[in-house]
């Protein structure tokens, strides 16, 4: 029987997660909390549908969350096989906005189940781990440049390096100075940005955003101005950016991705030692 989620739900959706995170070919997006009262408050304002067996058992969860100018699909997440009626199920209520769905590259099963009814493979994203014990790192700064935190150079400065160091990069294009010191003013996130060290008029070349979450530190960002690609300026931040990363001694892990153009970056990684982990697809069902 597919119906609405009940709270009554949350246990069986709990161990469904669980099932899924004890295999890296299950993976799909999904929900992050993997408690009860995590898991309640994240599926409270979102549309969600199960999928009850005869057993009384919830063995299957799909979701909707709004995502850019449509939806992003959660699941189908089934412990018995891709439930494709509940992905129907779930598709009627988009109101034939787009939407977007993420499966692991291995998990063929829920991309075959999506490919049939409709969503097209956009990209695929590589996803690379670095473990403290196998970070090697230099204190390398070409001269003539210097390294600056997030307020050293105007937020302007940031949003046009933003803009020019990648065409996929759009969600920042509308922030405002507020907008800016408020995200970068968050004690987890710090900023790094390679800027000529000319007193008159210095010119930011790149950056790279790091976020310390717990033991694991991700890389958000790293970027360099396309002018000044091909001149090692992306090996330079990358190794400040995990020097930054392991100062931090609670951190074990460093994590960064790549999409499938970013063939500089992938090279990069697996030079400074990270491990390719897994790949995401990242697919689109377009509205009517």
């Amino acid at each position: 029987m597919i119906r609405l989620m009940q709270p009554s739900d949350l246990h069986d959706v709990v161990n469904l997660l669980e099932w899924m995170d004890s295999a890296p070919d299950r993976e799909v997006f999904a929900p992050e909390a993997r408690e009860l009262e995590g898991l309640r408050w994240e599926c409270e304002n979102k549309q969600s549908w199960v999928w009850q067996d005869d057993l009384g058992l919830v063995r299957a969860y799909a979701g909707l969350s709004p995502y850019k100018e449509g939806y992003v699909l959660e699941g189908p997440l089934s412990s018995h096989q891709p439930h494709e009626l509940l992905l129907k199920t779930t598709l009627e209520h988009t109101e034939n906005y787009p939407v977007y769905a993420f499966a692991a590259k291995r998990n063929r099963a829920v991309r075959d189940c999506l490919e049939r009814n409709g969503f097209g493979a956009m990209h695929g994203t590589d996803f690379y781990t670095l473990p403290r014990k196998n970070a090697k790192v230099s204190f390398y700064i070409p001269e003539g440049y210097t390294l600056l935190p997030a307020f050293g150079i105007d937020y302007s400065q940031y949003l046009e390096l933003y803009r020019v160091s990648e065409d996929v990069w759009s969600e920042r294009l509308s922030w405002s100075q507020e907008d800016y010191r408020k995200h970068f003013a968050t004690q987890e996130i710090q900023l790094l940005v390679l800027c000529s060290s000319n007193p008159t008029s210095p010119q930011a070349v790149g950056f790279a955003e790091l976020e310390i979450w717990g033991d694991a530190a991700k890389l958000s960002y790293l970027a360099v101005h396309p002018a000044y690609r091909g001149q090692g300026y992306g090996k330079v931040l990358l190794n400040h950016a995990v020097r930054e990363a392991f100062n931090h001694p609670e951190v074990m892990t460093m994590q960064a991705r790549a999409h499938d153009h970013e063939g500089s970056a992938k090279h990069l990684y697996l030079k400074m030692g990270f491990t390719l982990e897994r790949t995401v697809i990242t697919y689109l069902l377009e509205e009517d």
